[in-house]
């Protein structure tokens, strides 16, 4: 991702989400594509690394999400796992 680490936007009401341009703005021109990952692996009662590790490595080897403009009738955004 660009700016990795990424930092996090959490609010007091509990939102959270990754800032892609907290620290600076970013211009993505018409026709550039830009893709991005992000995981949260929430647990309790300390971390287990086997199982941490096992997680980050299915999402590293899982085919991301596509968000694209939709060229179907009523459908503004179309998204779908690339193949």
């Amino acid at each position: 991702n660009p700016n990795y680490p990424a930092k996090w936007h959490v609010r007091e009401d509990g939102w959270m989400g990754p800032s892609l341009n907290r620290d600076e703005a970013m211009l993505i021109k018409q026709g550039d594509t830009l893709q991005l990952r992000y995981q949260i692996h929430v647990h309790h009662d300390g971390l287990d690394i086997e199982k941490a590790a096992r997680i980050r490595q299915q999402f590293v080897d899982s085919p991301p999400w596509i968000v694209a403009r939709s060229n179907q009738k009523h459908r503004a955004w179309l998204i779908e796992r690339k193949t």
